[in-house]
């Protein structure tokens, strides 16, 4: 794993059961801002399954003039969460794990794929503690199992803060890639995989990759408890 050259004095682990995608990605705003100004070096995990939905990235603008794309397809991509992330149409549900990491490059010293790298590395070595095996990682796409594709990797850079997010799909084959095989970590193996289980062994190897990091565990934010999913406030007027 990448050795992080000023490991952040303290790591927020929010292990959050559902959160339906849309809040969490102003959740991903709030969090952006509070380690930009947090004086005290900090990062930030968020571990949460979402409801079912779809999500666009950026290269979804350029399939929407192509005539060789179904209309099936389009329709799809107009419907989607817009997110900020290279890739097309992924799609997310209950027994998918996204694991989102915010933390500052400028106090973190990496480089933007760098510190991705390691996240990939950290949530592979997660996948092996809970008994999956033969894993192979395309750094910066994501991980693959021997049936296909089990979780896509993507980050964003703005204002020295990195975020990366991994989509892992641990009991059900959503498609998360365009290549023609999507798989799961159950399938596998053949077994059911515990969700809960996973979460706890990426918290596991954060505490082995940050070993200065004082890591608190929560398993909800003040920000959930204030506002319903869907009605989080603008967190761009925090700024």
């Amino acid at each position: 794993m990448t050795t992080i050259l000023r490991a952040p004095r303290t790591l927020d682990c929010f292990l959050l059961r559902y959160l339906d995608l849309s809040s969490l990605l102003l959740m991903q705003k709030h969090f952006a801002l509070e380690v930009r100004q947090q004086v005290i070096h900090s990062g930030v995990a968020v571990l949460t399954e979402h409801s079912a939905c779809r999500s666009a990235g950026n290269s979804a603008e350029e399939f929407r003039e192509t005539s060789s794309v179904s209309s099936e397809l389009l329709a799809a991509r107009r419907q989607a969460i817009a997110v900020n992330r290279p890739g097309g149409l992924w799609e997310h549900g209950p027994g998918q794990l996204g694991v989102f990491v915010t933390f500052s490059l400028e106090k973190t010293e990496l480089s933007p794929l760098s510190f991705c790298r390691a996240v990939e590395v950290l949530v592979k070595e997660a996948c092996m503690q809970v008994g999956i095996r033969n894993l192979t990682l395309e750094p910066g796409f994501g991980i693959h199992g021997r049936s296909g594709v089990v979780a896509r990797t993507a980050f964003t850079v703005r204002d020295s803060i990195v975020q990366s997010v991994i989509y892992l799909n641990v009991s059900h084959n959503y498609r998360i890639s365009s290549r023609p095989q999507n798989s799961s970590l159950s399938a596998e193996i053949m077994q059911k995989i515990s969700i809960q289980s996973l979460k706890t062994a990426i918290v596991d190897q954060f505490s082995q990759w940050l070993t200065d990091s004082k890591i608190s565990i929560f398993t909800t934010h003040p920000l959930l408890k204030k506002y319903r999913l869907s009605d989080l406030p603008n967190l761009d007027e925090l700024d």
